[in-house]
């Protein structure tokens, strides 16, 4: 039996991504769950890949657009209210790894229903008139799995498009890099006809067409608590967050009187361990700059106060 999880909505990214991981881990393998929500606007990003090469740092510092880590692999995805997600709880079967098909045939059939040209492209992508729509990952842990996915309603494209352009110059890492796609929203093939709660329905009721009769399971008191402890001790963590990004080394612009420079900014674990200069002017600052943050993590404060603090001066 299929069963659809409820409970009280909340566009928290980090409580929605600690549900996802308590829910693969802890529920009763002798059902399947699917797990629809929405998050505020955030990037996710896999769990392999560098921050640093992901996002317009300087752009999410300024609109405070949070960065989170899920714990599947695949690439970085833009979330905002207009962007509906999509879960999958089961248990692990070879013939399921891999195949989003088993878990996103409904969503596909529910978008032709509605005029949407959407089919998978050769990455089990979801794409409508040649651009993407729907992107899919899957985490398996033991006998247990998870493959979940998004799905481009009526988003931001604009400012998807902007955050998911890195902007700290020239990075070197062995993280998985994102492909980068041309996407569309749903609403650009159905207009305003649908509201996005009547769009769920209308998945919703796809689900069911291919899964029989869904059940519902409501998530108790204690099963908050237990996903809200988690989303606070990782997914909002620093550690998880910022220093599960590999060694990398960063040349990040720095503009000045005197024309354009480059610092050099080598990363461990998401801590500055070292920066380096190609100018005499920038190495006068190197001294009080390794002094005051070696070591310290490269989030958006830190990165704000040393390009504040570079560009402040006009000697440099």
């Amino acid at each position: 039996m299929t069963q659809l999880i409820k409970f009280k909505s909340n566009f928290d990214q980090a409580f929605n991504l600690a549900a996802e991981e308590h829910f693969v881990r802890n529920f009763d393998l002798d059902k399947e769950y699917i797990f629809i929500y929405q998050n505020d606007s955030s990037v996710i990003i896999g769990k392999n890949q560098n921050i640093f090469e992901e996002i317009n740092f300087e752009l999410a510092a300024s609109m405070n657009i949070p960065v989170f880590r899920r714990i599947s692999g695949g690439g970085a995805v833009y979330h905002d209210p207009g962007n509906i997600n999509f879960a999958f709880f089961t248990r692990f079967e070879q013939r399921k790894f891999n195949n989003y098909a088993v878990f996103m045939a409904p969503v596909i059939e529910a978008l032709n229903d509605i005029g949407v040209p959407a089919e998978f492209n050769e990455r089990y992508d979801i794409v409508a008139g040649g651009k993407k729509i729907s992107g899919n990952a899957q985490f398996t842990s033991r006998n247990r799995m998870m493959s979940h996915g998004t799905l481009l309603f009526d988003s931001d494209l604009d400012l998807l498009n902007r955050i998911l352009k890195p902007d700290l110059g020239e990075i070197e890492s062995r993280a998985t890099k994102s492909v980068r796609s041309s996407v569309s929203n749903v609403t650009e093939f159905t207009g305003k006809e649908f509201s996005l709660e009547t769009f769920i329905d209308i998945i919703t009721n796809s689900f069911r067409r291919e899964f029989g009769d869904l059940g519902v399971y409501i998530v108790n008191d204690d099963e908050m608590e237990l996903i809200e402890k988690l989303a606070g001790e990782k997914y909002r963590s620093r550690e998880w967050i910022y220093e599960r990004s590999p060694s990398s080394r960063m040349q990040m612009p720095v503009s000045s009187q005197n024309g354009e420079n480059k610092l050099t900014i080598f990363l461990e674990k998401g801590r500055i361990e070292k920066i380096g200069a190609e100018s005499q002017a920038l190495k006068n600052y190197i001294i009080k700059l390794e002094k005051k943050y070696s070591g310290k993590v490269l989030n958006f404060d830190t990165y704000k106060v040393i390009n504040e603090y570079l560009t402040a001066s006009g000697e440099i």
